[in-house]
């Protein structure tokens, strides 16, 4: 296939990235706190679950999620 290199090629120009990232200029403080509770809450729920199952005497290979190898 043979692709001709005047159509190939596209300038990009600071105006144009300028408006294709302008939605990102301002920080979106609602998305920030979701994307923190979004992380933070299931990894500490995970962790609280985890020291719940050790300390009730399940393995910590079962708590862990490992196969024991023998």
């Amino acid at each position: 296939m043979h692709v001709n290199a005047d159509t190939a090629k596209t300038q990009v120009t600071q105006s144009d990235w300028s408006q294709v990232i302008s939605k990102y200029r301002r920080p979106n403080v609602r998305k920030v706190i979701w994307q923190l509770f979004d992380t933070f809450i299931p990894y500490f729920a995970l962790w609280v679950l985890m020291v719940y199952t050790v300390q009730h005497g399940y393995s910590y290979c079962t708590t862990h999620g490992q196969k024991l190898r023998f």
